[in-house]
């Protein structure tokens, strides 16, 4: 059989027998079928994501998670953790990619693998550049952002688990296993090791939220699609929910990230939001631990992808953050 593979799916897949594996997968999912075609979609830095063209049927969408082996504490089952938020992710249903099939078995490959439905649209990556007015689009995701805060849970944590009573004992786990994977990793960690005491001493801070609400966890540009079509910007999809998690609706991604973005945008996207979040002394210490943890995310991030000096560079800005805080409480 002759099929047009993607790059690199043969590393995720064994070299010598993709056809055998993808066959075996395909059906195990959706029964005797035929491969027409496979391509590597563009974009995902963790999962392996192809497009399938099947016989008879629309296309699928499949991803491979890295095995075991090769995730970090901080990742381990985070396509399950997405199959586990799905239900909770009403609010936004018409905007997320079905899951059509799950095999976490690993019988046929190393990794936890799924299948997905294709849904249209252009990479909001590299769309968006094209729109002379970008508020319509910011406006939007405010919106769906604040659909998904909406969402009330009943513990702290991943969605999947593991959960928690409160809010500091779930980030004093992460910033636990995050030391440990910078070890492992062979980075510096002293400065996360010093992150982790100081929330200890602040746990009654951290704690002042209001209740665990729903968090995307990557909420941005590179995980939506656009109406390739449409005069303005249009979200078509939402992709990517694995990192979801039950927690202080100001620690989700977006607002790390949107924190970079000019005051058009912003603005766009807080009247979406419904306004900004209240300022509170507490609301301030819990920054401080959203911008530690990104910090050091972003270290162990940038070392799996081989890019040292950025890497690096989070050590002073970190370092900074630390004595800006230290100094200020």
């Amino acid at each position: 059989m002759s099929i047009p593979l993607g790059a690199n799916i043969g590393a995720n897949l064994g070299a010598n027998r993709v056809p055998e594996q993808l066959e075996a997968m395909c059906r195990q999912a959706f029964g005797p079928v035929t491969i027409e075609a496979v391509a590597q979609l563009p974009g995902g830095n963790y999962n392996s994501t192809f497009r399938v063209e099947l016989a008879g049927r629309a296309p699928v969408v499949l991803r491979i998670a890295p095995e075991p082996a090769g995730q970090f504490r901080i990742e381990r089952t985070l396509m399950r953790n997405e199959v586990a938020a799905v239900p909770f992710l009403a609010p936004i249903t018409e905007l997320m990619p079905k899951v059509l099939a799950t095999d976490f078995s690993h019988q046929l490959v190393a990794g936890d693998y799924l299948f997905q439905e294709f849904l249209p649209g252009v990479p909001a990556a590299t769309a968006l550049a094209s729109y002379p007015d970008t508020g319509p689009f910011w406006e939007e995701l405010g919106g769906l952002l604040a659909r998904i805060h909406a969402v009330h849970g009943t513990h702290y944590g991943r969605v999947q688990g593991p959960h928690f009573d409160s809010w500091s004992g779930a980030l004093a786990d992460y910033f636990h296993d995050l030391f440990l994977d910078l070890n492992t990793a062979g980075l510096p960690a002293s400065d996360i090791r010093t992150v982790g005491s100081l929330l200890a001493r602040h746990a009654d801070a951290v704690d002042s939220v209001p209740g665990p609400r729903l968090l995307h966890g990557d909420l941005w540009i590179g995980n939506l699609l656009l109406d390739a079509d449409a005069e303005a910007p249009r979200i078509t999809a939402v992709l990517d929910s694995d990192r979801s998690s039950w927690g202080d609706p100001l620690a989700d991604w977006t607002f790390h990230l949107l924190r970079r973005r000019g005051t058009r945008e912003k603005d766009a996207f807080w009247r979406g939001y419904g306004g900004k979040p209240a300022k509170s002394e507490g609301a301030a210490v819990r920054q401080f631990f959203y911008r530690a943890r990104s910090l050091g995310e972003a270290r162990l991030e940038y070392h799996r992808l081989g890019q040292e000096s950025k890497a690096e560079a989070t050590y002073p800005r970190l370092e900074r953050e630390l004595d800006t805080f230290i100094a200020a409480v």
